[in-house]
């Protein structure tokens, strides 16, 4: 006769089971008692009678178990799998047939020999199996629950390989529900390729978006119910996970799905549904990261997935991704993440050197001022300015390191638009009068310090646009307009891009614009300066309206005249042509400066500075000769005195006189302008 004393241990009826593994095993060996049961002549009443009793003292075991911290190792209990789920009676049942051959592969023999055909463990036969237990009402019951488990994510319900039965009578469960009644938590290499699991620190410590986080956590705390989306937008570095880690209490654990590399894997949507489920059964925080944003249909359709199973879910997407809210079936709260204010970064700047040997020069608030970048952009500029400097032997981080991997590291849009003007000249090389070196001088301390004037000092709220910097260099060719822009990128620390004119001015109506905004977008978070060279073939005087051509051109320089002035950067530009410039926008222009010609006594400078200490010189070289007799610009007196070089090189090794006047006469020449011989003076004879 069936016992139920057999399967079920009476004497631990008030012992508290003291592992997931233990509560599972005891259920199944009451599950014993339907297979040994099933088809014997024993009276039902009486079968009915052992089941229950048996099923009433594993019942009250796990009552007095609920509260105990069992030690995940040795697996979640399989009633703690069943409460998640809304699994009772027939499907909790179910579960239990579906989790016995993974304890032992006996049960899979046993399945097939009272099935009569493979796969063994069928609906039909745990139909059978349950109704030796099962009253009237449980029995219609059953027929409800069969529809439950098809829809449940734990079951994967499928059509037998072979025989007549009906279809979806065969079933089994997920493979994370077997790896949570093992304790078995490491993922499998599929799952661990498309998630990443991390520990929230808590918001009271996050150094930067506090505002944000305290905001969040006050939206939370007034909602009543229903499901909520946490949209969280920001540009690459700005912290997403971090942010997502500090919003919840120190300790919840949080698991990230990356949408990317989801839909690259084969059966995906599998994928995702074991993924929720180790999610759901560790008690985890459900993010999803990593989005497309050309497939914001497919993640809409990901997002319903999850909150089938999740009533709040966090979103990690870029600025520019935005979700067609009407077709979501959940509140969304939105957070965006900028680049964080002046004092935060001044932070981030500091915590990312912690430990490190750095200069004395580097200035975690000037940084701050200088460089509009994110949190994670920091510390990988930090690593790769510490990699820098000791790969060159060095143990101190300079800013000349770290602005290196800055420039290195940002601006990245603008090398597809623009072209990356090198940074070969220092202060010392450019030979300027004193004012102009002033205005110089204004202009570098403007953007060192526009953030405590305009956040600290209050001028944010009194000039709430048009913050940015912008100069124009006007004057002859040669000049230096553009080595002073050189000059100016690299005692601000940011990278110089010339823009090439020609190829924003497009024949068509209202590309000339888009193609305007691309560059001033792409810079917008690119820690770059925008060079317009001869940029009077753009800001030229509007003409009169007269047709549709006009009408246009007018909207073009009125449309860049705009982005200039909302430009939160720096704007060079550079003329041979002042006078043709509109006055509309020289009153839009923060400095102008003229360069002109070099007088004697600076060309005689711009002489001596161009020659190398290392090229070797005839001891009666007379430079002051050539910049008093001949009135070069400063880019010609490069030109002339480089091929001088060349002609000494194949001569003597010497630089000499000679070569000089030689270098002047193929000059002239190239410009089709005839010297005589008379301009060189008491170097005459050396012409022929």
């Amino acid at each position: 006769m069936l016992d139920f004393r057999d399967y079920v241990e009476e004497e631990k009826k008030d012992a508290v089971f003291k592992n997931g593994m233990e509560e599972t095993v005891a259920y199944i060996s009451w599950m014993d008692m339907f297979l040994e049961a099933h088809g014997s002549d024993d009276d039902s009443e009486y079968v009915k009678g052992q089941l229950a009793e048996g099923l009433k003292l594993l019942a009250h075991r796990s009552l007095i178990s609920e509260g105990e911290e069992f030690p995940l190792a040795y697996g979640i209990g399989i009633t703690n799998i069943a409460a998640e789920y809304g699994l009772r009676g027939f499907s909790f049942f179910c579960l239990l047939l579906a989790v016995a051959p993974e304890m032992d592969n006996k049960y899979l023999k046993i399945y097939e020999e009272l099935s009569g055909y493979e796969p063994g463990l069928t609906m039909d036969l745990a139909e059978s199996l349950y109704s030796l237990m099962a009253e009237e009402e449980e029995l219609l019951d059953m027929g409800r629950q069969i529809n439950t488990i098809s829809s449940c994510p734990v079951f994967i319900v499928y059509e037998p390989r072979r025989c007549g039965g009906r279809i979806g009578s065969a079933f089994t469960v997920s493979a994370e529900v077997l790896s949570a009644v093992k304790g078995d938590f490491v993922p499998r290499k599929e799952i661990d390729s498309v998630i990443f699991e991390a520990e929230a620190t808590g918001h009271l410590d996050a150094f930067v978006y506090k505002k944000e986080l305290s905001r969040l956590e006050n939206y939370l705390a007034s909602k009543k119910s229903g499901k909520e989306l946490i949209h969280v937008r920001g540009k690459g570095g700005c912290g997403g996970r971090d942010f997502v880690l500090h919003a919840f209490r120190e300790g919840q654990l949080v698991l990230f799905i990356s949408y990317r590399r989801l839909n690259l894997m084969k059966e995906s949507g599998n994928l995702l549904s074991d993924a929720l489920i180790r999610c759901r059964l560790l008690h985890e925080a459900l993010v999803i990261e990593d989005t497309d944003e050309a497939d914001i249909r497919t993640l809409v359709v990901l997002l319903s997935e999850c909150f089938s199973q999740f009533d709040l879910l966090y979103l990690i997407t870029g600025e520019d991704i935005s979700l067609p809210e009407e077709k979501l079936s959940c509140d969304v709260y939105k957070v965006f993440l900028g680049v964080p204010d002046k004092n935060e970064l001044a932070d981030c700047w500091k915590i990312a050197m912690e430990g490190l040997n750095i200069s004395d020069d580097v200035s975690f608030e000037e940084l701050a001022n200088k460089y509009r970048i994110t949190p994670g952009e920091i510390a990988l500029c930090v690593n790769e300015a510490t990699s820098n400097a000791l790969s060159n032997n060095g143990k101190i981080i300079d800013n000349e390191y770290i602005t290196a991997a800055v420039l290195a590291r940002t601006a990245g849009k603008l090398d597809e638009l623009c072209e990356r003007v090198p940074l070969k000249f220092s202060r010392d090389d450019l030979i300027i009068d004193k004012k102009q070196r002033e205005v110089l001088d204004l202009l570098v301390s403007r953007v060192k310090n526009r953030s405590k004037v305009d956040f600290e000092w209050g001028f944010e709220s009194k000039i709430p646009y048009g913050r940015g910097v912008s100069i124009l260099f006007y004057g002859p060719p040669g000049t230096g307009k553009t080595m002073s822009a050189m000059v100016i990128a690299r005692e601000i620390g940011l990278a110089l891009y010339r823009v090439d004119i020609s190829s924003l001015v497009d024949k068509y109506i209202g590309e000339t614009e888009k193609n305007i905004g691309r560059i001033f977008d792409a810079a917008a978070g690119g820690n770059a300066i925008l060079f317009f060279d001869e940029a009077d073939a753009l800001f030229a005087k509007r003409t009169e309206v007269s047709n549709s051509n006009d009408k246009h051109a007018n909207t073009e320089v009125a449309f860049l005249l705009q982005k200039i002035e909302q430009f939160d950067g720096v704007t060079i530009l550079a003329t041979n042509r002042y006078n043709n410039f509109d006055e509309a926008f020289i009153r839009r222009i923060n400095y102008a400066i003229y360069l002109e010609k070099p007088n004697e006594a600076r060309r005689l400078e711009l002489l001596t500075s161009v020659i190398p200490d290392k090229m070797p010189k005839a001891p009666d070289l007379d430079l002051s000769f050539f910049a008093n007799s001949f009135e070069l610009s400063g880019s010609e007196i490069k030109e002339i005195i480089y091929s001088a070089a060349f002609i000494a090189a194949a001569d003597a090794g010497v630089l000499s006189n000679a070569h000089i006047v030689k270098s002047i006469k193929y000059h002239f020449e190239k410009m089709g302008k005839l010297v005589s011989a008379d301009a060189f003076g008491k170097y005459s004879y050396l012409i022929y």
